[in-house]
């Protein structure tokens, strides 16, 4: 008998490559037990909605994301402001090892405005993040004396890029040259940061 965690793993397994072919809207607990392999009653010992699964998976998404920024960020030799380089360090290798999960953020973001408490995991993964930009951006006296609507604008630039970045190499499936797409991330917000300083 299978355990219970290997189910529920198979399950969202199944519902991030339902969701990356075809959308959220595709998705049904009918059509997720079907390519799960098992009956939709044991599906609905799991989840008992479509918003669960996906809600679970933003979740992993996020976490997930978090962690290889944070792993990145604590390996890293560059100080202040340039530190913000390593959070697409953490993009892109949480890219190289969770393919279909990074690919599905897209999904989740395109979601989240229908669905409260999925609305609620985005907001609080791209609060993060502008977070974390700020608190390196200030490390540095010339973003510190800025305005707070300044210092806003180039947190906006800065994470607008590095999340473009990643949504373009996920949208356009560019993941055979993500050393590439890395470089060009790392540059740009580079020639940003060195634009203010």
């Amino acid at each position: 008998m299978e355990s219970k965690d290997l189910i529920k793993d198979s399950i969202l397994e199944s519902a991030t490559k339902l969701m990356n072919q075809f959308g959220y809207g595709a998705l049904s607990l009918s059509e997720l037990a079907r390519h799960s392999g098992i009956t939709k009653q044991r599906l609905y010992y799991h989840f008992k909605t479509p918003e669960e699964v996906i809600c679970q998976l933003a979740a992993d998404w996020g976490r997930s994301g978090q962690e290889y920024t944070i792993k990145a960020l604590a390996e890293t030799n560059e100080v202040g402001p340039y530190k913000v380089l390593e959070m697409g360090t953490g993009v892109f290798t949480f890219m190289r090892h969770h393919f279909e999960l990074a690919k599905l953020g897209l999904v989740i973001l395109q979601s989240s405005p229908h669905i409260p408490k999925l609305n609620q995991v985005t907001t609080q993964v791209v609060t993060a993040g502008r977070d974390r930009i700020k608190s390196f951006l200030i490390q540095n006296s010339q973003f510190n004396q800025m305005t707070h609507q300044e210092l806003e604008g180039v947190i906006t630039a800065l994470h607008s890029n590095l999340y473009g970045f990643y949504f373009y190499t996920t949208i356009t499936n560019e993941y055979k040259d993500l050393e590439a797409q890395q470089k060009n991330c790392h540059n740009t917000l580079r020639q940003i940061i060195d634009s203010y300083l």
